[in-house]
């Protein structure tokens, strides 16, 4: 849980009891009611309730309110809910495995009969039967199908009656008719459509609560890239989760710093570039500070960790994106707010229907009102949107975009204009080697070899860039590293040194100074030797990405703060430069005065309003939270010439989408007249309904594909 601004909490609560969409309204309904919450949201496929309190001391009350509902709060995060989530499916296969055994059993008793026929076994046989298969079903009723009950009791008691109650209605109904038959040697028992339809309603949603729970635990970018152990310094090794504010964290060279903190001893550099898009890793010194998810390159170091796990700022990024999946767009909205009152629709069209049958003087009325009440579970209408969004929201925070606003993919329908920032935006975040000068009679390829060589166990940026222009090794011995200033050692027997020109008590010429350029130097016995020159490229991909968003019919253009632009930049699109903040600003506000729909890209603070007033933003690798909270969406790595993608994307989506909601619709409109009239028996409405919810779901697993 974390504090926002203006007296808001913001509290993120793990509900592992969560099973439906049903389940998602009774919360959201229920919590929503609550006089100190703002606002609520319940994401299905992450199992996690997000909600705003307008008072700091009432998250307790909101979790007890929860657990009296029957859907208690956890707040540890993904191992507590992995774990219940395990807990829930090993439970789920052994009430599949006790439904599956009863069905065969069942059926073989049943099959008798039906060889029989009607008047073909011995009256006390076919009660010995009867007297078998209810045997067999008390447990199928009162273990296997206890998920249906207990979440049906919870939707009664709530008022809100959800799809879980037709379905505990059909089977109690089931059960209590048979028992009552076979206890007065009476009418029809139906125990086999009992254990048939319990036992494919189970296998059903234990095959869509593995699909949604594979993509919760992929969208989860913070599991990704931090280690599940840490190191203590006094050698003790706690779970990542354990780690509290104050503690003091061992980070080997080569690891990745698993939480915020400073730096506590120790110097190193560091490769922020997930987070801040600059190529050039970090110099950390004593009290630096350092990021979860950040690379440590060149020395041990110890930290003390200042952020407790949940307040990272990777996890935020995670968190953010995780609540965006359960955003609804209009059209789903009205597909949940009908799937809400379908549940008591159906109840009393299932009633009506074996009134009139019994009225008519049918036996098989109860049988017909048994397959209404299965086959008309709206879950695959409840299914069509959550799980699209959430699976979709996954395959593009595995690709670096992470969504913060769940309406992101909606809007991004509507841009007409692309608009980028320069500086930390379009270009790579990795140096290459633009030029060497020479100052001896050694030639160019001799001194890059020597210079990779003398960098070769380093992890910094610039060592591979020397090493991809490098053809051959040179022997170094004596090899030392300086944090922060550079690396020498014995080549031929000559003294090597190679790092910043202060660090060896040169003076870089005028003509190689430039902001935008880093210059390195390399002296023998003391003597410059060459100077090395190097740049952040182009972004790998950016020139294409340009052509593929004019050849789509969009509008692009670049606003830059820089006086001057390389002509690579000014050939890919319209630049305006020497921009303020408030010259971008003015500029997206000009725009959208129109009929543009502006989508601006940017990366610093200096990007923030003009990110916040365009239709549509997307943070470049942000480190500031400003920054992160001005934009609809942020990247990691160097994703951004996957844009036209990702707009493609966005289309694909609404598509599948709306193919569910017409599939879900179409079921539920042509099975229920059906099952009506009688056409549908039991074990085939049960059958029916968990292949429906299977295709949406298999439908929207389609989005993995990128």
């Amino acid at each position: 849980m974390s504090e926002m601004s203006m007296d808001l909490q913001r509290v993120s609560l793990q509900l592992p009891d969560i099973h439906c969409a049903s389940c998602c309204f009774r919360v959201e309904d229920a919590i929503g009611r609550l006089p100190y919450v703002e606002s609520v949201a319940v994401n299905l496929t992450g199992k996690r309730l997000t909600a705003q309190l307008n008072a700091s001391d009432k998250a307790d009350e909101l979790k007890a309110q929860l657990e009296a509902m029957g859907y208690p709060g956890l707040e540890a995060g993904a191992d507590q809910l992995t774990d219940a989530v395990a807990s829930e499916q090993r439970s789920m296969l052994a009430r599949i495995g006790v439904a599956g055994i009863g069905l065969m059993q069942v059926m073989m008793f049943a099959l008798a009969g039906y060889l029989a026929g009607e008047g073909g076994m011995d009256p006390a046989f076919e009660t010995l039967m009867r007297w078998a298969s209810f045997a067999i079903a008390v447990p199928v009723m009162f273990y296997s199908a206890m998920p249906f009950h207990n979440a049906a009791i919870r939707n009664v008691s709530s008022g809100v009656p959800g799809m879980d109650v037709p379905v505990s209605i059909a089977i109690t109904a089931a059960f209590t008719l048979s028992a009552y038959h076979t206890i007065t040697a009476t009418g029809e028992v139906y125990f086999d459509s009992l254990c048939m339809f319990t036992f494919l309603l189970l296998c059903g949603r234990y095959l869509e609560a593995k699909v949604r729970h594979h993509y919760k635990i992929d969208q989860s970018i913070s599991e990704q890239l931090l280690p599940e152990k840490v190191v203590k310094a006094d050698g003790q090794v706690i779970a990542l989760r354990d780690v509290l504010p104050g503690d003091l964290l061992k980070v080997a060279p080569d690891e990745t710093i698993p939480a915020d903190g400073v730096v506590e001893q120790g110097m190193t550099t560091v490769d922020e570039s997930a987070f801040t898009g600059e190529f050039m890793p970090q110099r950390k010194l004593e009290r630096a500070s350092v990021l979860a998810g950040s690379r440590n390159l060149d020395a041990a170091i110890t930290i003390r960790v200042t952020s407790p796990f949940d307040d990272a700022l990777l996890n935020k990024m995670s968190l953010l994106q995780s609540e965006a999946a359960a955003f609804r767009p209009p059209f789903a909205r009205l597909a949940d707010y009908i799937a809400r009152y379908f549940v008591s629709i159906v109840l009393l069209i299932a009633f009506a229907t074996g009134a009139a049958w019994y009225l008519a003087g049918d036996e098989s009325w109860f049988v017909v009102m048994l397959s209404v009440l299965v086959v008309s579970c709206p879950c695959a209408l409840s299914l069509a949107t959550p799980v699209a969004y959430a699976i979709a929201g996954g395959t593009l925070g595995r690709q670096g975009l992470l969504v913060s606003d769940g309406s992101f993919l909606e809007k991004l329908m509507a841009v007409t204009t692309v608009i980028f920032d320069k500086t930390g935006t379009l270009t790579a975040g990795r140096p290459q080697l633009m030029e060497v000068l020479v100052e001896t009679p050694e030639s160019r390829e001799t001194l890059i070899n020597i210079a990779a060589s003398l960098e070769e166990e380093s992890r910094h940026p610039i060592a591979d860039a020397l090493r991809r222009e490098a053809t051959e090794a040179v022997a170094v011995s004596e090899q030392q590293v300086s944090v922060g200033y550079g690396v020498e050692g014995q080549v031929a027997a000559r003294s090597y040194r190679l790092g910043k020109p202060g660090w060896l008590g040169v003076d870089v010429p005028e003509a190689l100074s430039a902001d935008d350029k880093v210059v390195v130097g390399l002296t023998a016995d003391g003597e410059l030797v060459a100077w090395f020159v190097f740049a952040d490229r182009l972004a790998e991909g950016i020139d294409n990405m340009f052509g593929e968003l004019h050849a789509a019919g969009y509008a692009t253009g670049i606003y830059t703060g820089a006086e001057r632009l390389d002509s690579r930049f000014s050939s890919m699109a319209r630049a305006e430069t020497s921009m303020s903040p408030e010259d971008k600003l003015e500029g997206i506000k000009h725009r959208q005065s129109g009929d543009e729909k502006v989508l601006m890209i940017g990366d610093g603070v200096n990007d923030t309003s003009a990110l916040s007033a365009a239709h549509l933003s997307i943070a470049v690798n942000p480190v500031d939270s400003i920054v992160q909270g001005a934009a609809d969406a942020m990247t990691t790595g160097n994703m951004l010439p996957s844009l036209p993608r990702v707009i493609s994307y966005a289309a694909r989506v609404r598509r599948i989408i709306s193919q569910n909601l017409l599939w879900a619709f179409a079921y539920n409109m042509t099975l229920i007249p059906l099952a009506v009239m009688g056409f549908v028996p039991p074990w085939l409405a049960a059958l029916g309904m968990s292949l429906s919810s299977l295709l949406v779901v298999g439908n929207a697993c389609r989005l993995v594909r990128w």
